[in-house]
């Protein structure tokens, strides 16, 4: 545990080698890694957390909420004295991420933001958003594809369970949307690689290729038969070529 802007916030520190930071989305925590960790510590250190508000970490004031994540990245960062790091994000995450790369562009390696649009905020996306995104009431539907759920109940219970410990310790949480503009997402000069699956439904692949074209130095890479969470759906795709993207910039 360490302290950021008056939480307390719960990370893991596996590996060696440069550093990657992973960022979990909202219907998860430091275990949503549990496909991604084994796979990446023999070449790199990896560190999972947990955001304000999520699993173990704690927010003691309720208007704490996404604005705060990028200075607790930073803080996580200058504890564990790691100068610079790349990023990977699931979707909520991609707003810690994005906003921290966009703070201090010098500490970040390479990003991905998977199954995000990162809190950008800009009419043209939004009318995007409108039009394409479906984002059903329940949990799982948000997240998982209705194949997979068939297909694996056994990952998907395990999925719940993940989720469900962000509801044990009640420290408090307002989602607000709204980060960075237009304008400084085409100002961003971090490689970034997005990840979107072709079945998701709250960053479906049109918002996630809008986010791509404005940033210079950004690619984008549709996972078929992935819902919202490929990391967790897909994660020999998702490790791939989040491996292929890191090691390219060696």
């Amino acid at each position: 545990m360490m302290s950021a802007n008056g939480a307390r916030i719960y990370y893991e520190d596996h590996g060696s080698g440069d550093a990657i930071v992973f960022a979990h989305g909202r219907g998860g925590n430091h275990l949503s890694w549990w496909q991604q960790i084994p796979a990446f510590a023999g070449d790199f250190r990896c560190i999972a957390f947990d955001h304000r508000s999520f699993g173990a970490s704690t927010n003691p004031d309720d208007g704490r909420n996404q604005a705060a994540f990028a200075g607790d990245l930073a803080a996580l960062l200058d504890h564990l004295e790691i100068e610079k790091a790349h990023l990977v994000a699931q979707s909520m995450g991609g707003r810690s991420c994005l906003d921290f790369a966009l703070r201090s562009p010098g500490r970040v390696g390479r990003m991905v933001l998977a199954s995000t649009i990162a809190g950008v905020v800009d009419p043209e996306l939004a009318d995007i958003l409108a039009t394409h995104a479906e984002p059903p009431a329940e949990l799982l539907p948000r997240v998982l594809s209705a194949g997979f759920r068939e297909r694996e109940p056994a990952l998907t219970f395990l999925f719940q369970e993940i989720e469900a410990m962000n509801h044990l310790g009640g420290s408090p949480f307002r989602l607000v949307l709204e980060g960075a503009s237009r304008r400084q997402v085409e100002d961003c000069q971090v490689e970034t690689l997005l990840i979107v699956g072709d079945q998701d439904r709250l960053a479906p692949p049109v918002a996630v290729e809008w986010l791509m074209q404005k940033m210079p130095r950004a690619r984008m890479s549709l996972v078929e038969n992935a819902g919202h969470s490929v990391y967790f759906e897909r994660p020999d795709v998702f490790n791939r070529l989040v491996r292929e993207f890191l090691l390219e910039g060696r």
